[in-house]
């Protein structure tokens, strides 16, 4: 970089200082001048964002008088979520009384927010003081909840994904694997979706510790290659040196030290090209310690001591020297136990047994029970050696354990998920086919419209050539109706002087009934007179028969129209029984008309009965009556 340009932006963030400085000046005097409550709550707005920005000594107050105000104007969202910075303030200065204080009084206006992420940015907070009082299920529930919440709402996703990030965190420190291991990878999901490569590094770099520590190395080294591969499209040094690291520390566990050879070499040319001057220290002293690691194992105690060395060079370096050299006393042991120097050996590993009961540490506590075991066998202090060697099975055991329910409980969820993702398959598989059976019905309709459609045609073709037939033939009729009237009207006076005959005819055949019946005597037995009278009392009888059934089928019209509606099977002789039964005719009187016997009718109401469906102790007239 060129000293010019240096310079151009050296000037630039000197004038930006002096700006932002000018314009918190400039506001402060702006809100002493100023009374009326909505002007000053939207001053102390901007203000409270410069001084939090630019983290000022005065941002604190400026933050309690916004708070303030906001309460009276009733701008509940406004104050209740700038309220966080507030909140994180007495979180990093450790002043819990005050976080939590803070964090209920805002949710106490939970019923006034308008906006739900509102409560989420609020239970961010709860949870992160939940978990600094080692309340870890309370901090869980808070951060699933807030992060639930941003998903829901669509607002605020880079909070759901740390939300899902600090929930893996927390359910990873209560060794609940399976928990920590879908939070992480919901969380690595939505920092991909922002596209936010730090975060999504970071998230999988968690994902393949705790991978390793549960005994997953394939799948631990699965997401340390995608660490490699994001972090070479970023050019992230620092995540790729830790990555390579990380890869050689796994390959150790399996004695693979040609790949433990590689992955150092890849991290050493790595180390040089970090920038950041803390990043580049703390890359440094991992390397080293890996060297310390790798050369133990080949036995070249030399090399180890010499990275040892080094390490403590960095360590020194590093901002925090106390803690990593507490961080380091685990290496200084596995030298000096090589070197069979047991009195070092044995402060050392004492000072990492110190570490127990902090988080992370459970590892580096269980490795240091079983060396102290071996120095204390080694210098014939037996008794010390079985108890140190118990305390390093004990762990072990709680170790593997853990690990073999860890194990279980992980392939259980992806079988349960990989079943899911079957039945999923299997409706979408019914989805598809569904639709398809839609899409050949479909065709189906519109094959038969087209055939109906060319039915139609060849009907109409058909139709109007028989139509033209039947003209055609129309016309030779009425040819032949012309003739035939000619014919009809020729035959016409034949037929009237033939009826003129007839009617003389039947006049006279009456006149000779007449006086037949005047001629008549009545002898024994028959007599001529009962005859005719008996001959026209039948030809008088019929004729009052056939009046009186035309009379019945009009007065019945809408009953006999309803009866074969319900009715269709029955036979006329049926309908006309049931015609007589409607009007309220006797047995006797529908034999008389029927010129039948009672017993003949007895039989055919009994045949109607089981036509009409009817019970044996249903009544015939009473149904019929009743349509």
């Amino acid at each position: 970089m060129s000293k010019h340009v240096l310079f151009s932006i050296l000037f630039l963030t000197f004038c930006f200082q002096v700006f932002s400085q000018k314009s918190i000046e400039e506001l402060t005097s702006q809100l002493e001048k100023t009374t009326e409550k909505k002007a000053r709550f939207e001053l102390l707005d901007e203000l409270t964002k410069k001084t939090v920005n630019e983290n000022s000594d005065r941002k604190i107050a400026f933050l309690k008088e916004y708070i303030s105000l906001g309460k009276e104007l009733k701008e509940y969202d406004l104050f209740a979520k700038k309220s966080r910075f507030l909140i994180e303030h007495f979180t990093s200065i450790a002043q819990l009384d005050s976080t939590k204080y803070y964090v209920d009084e805002m949710l106490g206006y939970k019923k006034f927010f308008k906006d739900p992420t509102t409560e989420a940015h609020l239970l961010l907070k709860r949870a992160s003081f939940f978990y600094n009082t080692d309340q870890y299920q309370k901090a869980i529930a808070d951060y699933k909840r807030s992060g639930d919440i941003f998903i829901k709402e669509n607002k605020g996703v880079i909070n759901a994904a740390d939300a899902r990030l600090f929930t893996a965190q927390v359910y990873n420190d209560l060794n609940e694997f399976l928990n920590a291991v879908t939070n992480y990878e919901e969380a690595y999901k939505l920092y991909d979706e922002l596209n936010d490569n730090f975060y999504k590094n970071f998230t999988l770099a968690e994902l393949a510790g705790i991978y390793s520590q549960n005994g997953f190395h394939e799948k631990s080294i699965a997401e340390r290659e995608k660490v490699l591969q994001n972090a070479k499209e970023i050019k992230d040094y620092t995540s790729l040196c830790y990555a390579y690291g990380n890869l050689a520390k796994i390959h150790q566990k399996v004695k693979n030290f040609d790949k433990v050879k590689k992955y150092i070499d890849s991290t050493t040319i790595y180390v040089d090209s970090v920038q950041n001057r803390q990043q580049k220290v703390m890359s440094n002293l991992f390397l080293a310690n890996l060297n310390v690691d790798y050369n133990l194992d080949l036995n070249n105690v030399t090399e180890a001591e010499k990275y040892l060395e080094e390490a403590k060079t960095w360590v020194q370096k590093s901002s925090a020297p106390e803690f990593f050299q507490r961080m380091n006393y685990e290496y200084q042991a596995k030298v000096y136990s090589k070197k069979k120097d047991y009195r070092k050996a044995e402060e050392a590993l004492k000072k990492v047994l110190a570490l127990k009961g902090q988080e992370g540490q459970e590892e580096k506590v269980k490795s240091a029970e079983k060396e102290l075991a071996k120095v204390y066998g080694a210098t014939g202090q037996y008794k010390k050696a079985f108890e140190h060697l118990n305390t390093y099975l004990e762990l072990e055991e709680a170790n593997n354990k853990l690990i073999k329910d860890n194990t279980f409980l992980y392939y259980q969820s992806k079988f349960e998920t990989e079943r899911k993702d079957q039945e999923i398959f299997k409706k979408k598989t019914e989805i598809e086919l569904l639709s398809k059976d839609k899409e050949i019905e479909k065709q189906k309709r519109r094959l038969t419209v087209a055939i109906l459609l060319i039915v139609f045609l060849i009907s109409f073709m058909i139709f109007y050539v028989l139509w033209r037939k039947a003209k055609r033939k129309r016309r030779a009729l009425a040819r032949e109706i012309v003739d035939l009237n000619t014919e009809v009207t020729t035959k016409k006076e034949e037929v009237n002087e033939l009826l003129a005959e007839t009617i003389i005819h039947l006049r006279s055949k009456e006149k000779l009934a007449e006086n037949l019946s005047k001629l008549s005597h009545e002898e024994e037995g028959v007599s001529l007179r009962s005859i005719i009278a008996d001959l026209k009392a039948d030809k008088l009888e019929d004729s009052k028969i056939v009046i009186l059934k035309q009379n019945i089928e009009s007065l019945n019209y809408e009953f006999l129209k309803s009866l074969k509606n319900q009715h269709p099977n029955l036979t006329k002789t049926d309908i006309e029984v049931c015609s007589f039964i409607k009007i309220g005719l006797s047995r006797k009187e529908i034999s008389n008309l029927r010129k039948t016997s009672i017993d003949a009718i007895k039989s055919t109401r009994f045949r109607l009965k089981k036509k009409l469906n009817l019970g044996a102790d249903q009544s015939l007239d009473e149904y019929i009556k009743s349509i």
